[in-house]
């Protein structure tokens, strides 16, 4: 049992550097390739880490203007983040609508991203979410 809890460890943290990756991609406006990483983890990625991978697919197909795409993707089953109340699934949500159009419903999750972050105690997801950058 002990060795099967470090391989689902090492799965976690290997999956990590991937993360990061389409993080650091989104972030100089490389949507493209951030989807491609984001996508091809995101079967294999469990609980924290799906979720995280499937807000930062939601991000890259916000940034290519794939809004009806992204929000679609945002519907998906995921499991539930511990840092739910970081706001980050609500911005990334909230960009699709304001791409599509939908002012009011993106003023309402973007006001729910911008509560969950002030209780978090994520400074650059409170940042984010409070400038409405996703």
């Amino acid at each position: 049992m002990t060795r099967l809890a470090h391989l689902t460890q090492v799965a976690d943290l290997e999956l990590s550097a991937p993360a990061c990756l389409a993080e650091a991609l989104c972030g100089q406006g490389r949507f493209e390739e951030a989807e491609a990483v984001a996508r091809g983890n995101l079967p294999r990625a469990t609980e924290n880490r799906a979720a995280y991978l499937r807000s930062l697919l939601v991000r890259s197909l916000n940034g290519q203007g794939r809004y009806e795409e992204a929000l679609a993707e945002s519907r998906q089953p995921t499991p539930p983040a511990s840092r739910a109340g970081s706001g980050q699934s609500a911005t990334v949500i909230a960009a699709a609508l304001n791409g599509l159009g939908r002012r009011d419903e993106a003023e309402v999750m973007a006001r729910q991203a911008g509560r969950s972050a002030s209780s978090s105690s994520i400074p650059h997801i409170h940042a984010s979410a409070k400038r409405g950058i996703c």
